[in-house]
């Protein structure tokens, strides 16, 4: 298959959930290309974007979906004749700008919604547009897909399908974990309202009422990145909170391997913002972390309450910090709990089941669209969308030669006002030259300036 990804942002060090479908495909023996609105511009990025060589398979397009086709260059149209399907992340722009190519050059397109793009002031009607023209729609958890069914119709329930964001097990593998002197708490997330770390810092706070060998590390960084270090000033909490800011998944792995506990107090924004399924809830579990969390979307379906971790009211600061007391006592209770996370990530979050869902999902959409197992009728479509491509080419070549003319018609109106400037200097010094200006100049002038000040 030779698959089409659209994206807002390419690569995201927090995207994790993107490259791994990416990279997994290409493992596959797929082609993928990707088409993104812009690059992170992250300094730091995850080692298998030079691995696979992922940006030389991106292009980006900074345009709004209502005015793409200027912006479809040649290298970008060749990759769509041969393209079988398009997989937009996530339910915002990059389905727009899916919706759009597909309707351009007859694609089937898919989508993944998560979570901002269906919990922030969704438009209804233009949802159910994506939704209706999509050949499949994918959500990562049944609490999402239980939400669209709510918001958009009973109807679509056969059209959505749930593919949750898998875990590479041969990554992020079970470590048995010695019992150390100091008890470590690791946060992993970017600092934004939906992912609590202000109420996480101030449950650990309570913590230490009763327990001094503990740490808490977080890995993260983001727009409330000020008022957390305050936070964290203001409790004396500098030797007990390490802020250890962006890092590759590699240091976070590093990270999990050394941490006794995870602890992510996900809640609801103020302005709708939730989660879908926090990805670094689930490589924590993968690891054998035992986690604390709350009953916020889907976590609930990854976190198994009293038996992979705890799950707390959220924002419930001593609530959280009674279940990480009962955690930082307990060794035995950290290892049941680890070994049971890993369990349930093996069996329904492993990246190799998911990766495969996802492949039979697609072949057998490009099957009911016979493009399959149907040469002809294969070669039929290519050559329309070859057709397409070239129509898409003489457009932009018109708007380029309307644009043209536009700038010599500007240029034009400033040669002409140019002439006028130096018709109008011309004039002004042929003044200047007469004796009626001169007399002006010297005599009149300076009596109306003395009257003036008398």
């Amino acid at each position: 298959m030779n698959i089409t990804y659209i994206v807002g942002s390419f690569p995201k060090l927090s995207e994790t959930f993107v490259l791994s479908q990416i990279t997994g495909l290409i493992d596959m023996g797929h082609e993928v290309n990707i088409i993104a609105a812009h690059s992170s511009g992250e300094e730091i990025v995850h080692d298998d974007v030079e691995k696979y060589r992922l940006l030389e398979k991106t292009q980006y397009i900074t345009q709004s979906p209502s005015s793409l086709s200027f912006e479809l260059n040649e290298r970008l149209l060749s990759s769509l004749v041969f393209t079988d399907l398009i997989h937009a992340h996530f339910a915002a722009k990059p389905t727009d700008w899916a919706l759009k190519i597909s309707r351009m050059f007859d694609i089937p397109f898919i989508f993944t919604a998560h979570a901002y793009d269906i919990f922030i002031s969704p438009d209804v009607n233009k949802l159910r547009e994506k939704f209706d023209e999509a050949t499949r729609v994918i959500t990562i958890s049944d609490y999402n897909k239980e939400y669209l069914l709510d918001m958009l119709g009973r109807d679509l329930s056969e059209k959505i399908e749930v593919i949750r964001c898998g875990i590479d097990l041969n990554k992020f593998k079970y470590i048995e974990r010695k019992q150390e002197d100091i008890v470590k708490i690791l946060l992993v997330g970017r600092f934004v309202e939906k992912k609590g770390i202000p109420y996480a810092i101030q449950a650990f706070n309570e913590v230490l009422n009763e327990h001094q060998n503990v740490e808490l590390r977080i890995v993260g960084d983001g727009n409330l990145k000020k008022d957390i270090v305050s936070l964290i000033n203001e409790l004396n909490l500098q030797d007990k909170v390490v802020l250890l800011g962006s890092q590759p998944q590699s240091s976070v792995l590093k990270e999990m391997e050394r941490a006794d506990i995870f602890f992510l107090p996900s809640l609801t924004a103020e302005n709708g913002d939730r989660e879908g399924v926090p990805v670094s809830i689930m490589e924590a579990q993968a690891t054998g972390l035992p986690v604390v969390s709350t009953p916020h979307t889907g976590i609930p379906e990854v976190v198994i309450d009293g038996k992979t971790g705890f799950l707390v009211p959220e924002k419930d600061t001593h609530a959280m910090a009674e279940m990480l007391k009962e955690l930082i006592k307990s060794p035995e209770s950290r290892k049941e709990m680890g070994k049971e996370g890993r369990i349930q990530i093996k069996s329904s979050y492993n990246h190799k089941n998911e990766m495969d869902r996802l492949r039979d999902l697609m072949s057998s959409l490009l099957k009911d669209k016979l493009l399959s197992d149907m040469p002809t009728k294969q070669t039929e479509i290519i050559r329309q969308r070859v057709k397409n491509i070239g129509n898409q080419l003489n457009i932009r070549d018109n708007e380029i030669r309307q644009r043209d003319d536009q700038i010599r018609q500007r240029d034009n109106e400033i040669r002409q006002r140019d002439d006028q400037i130096r018709q109008l200097r011309t004039y002004v010094e042929a003044i200047q030259n007469t004796i009626a200006y001169k007399i002006y100049k010297k005599v009149v002038s300076p009596v109306m300036i003395f009257l003036k000040k008398q």
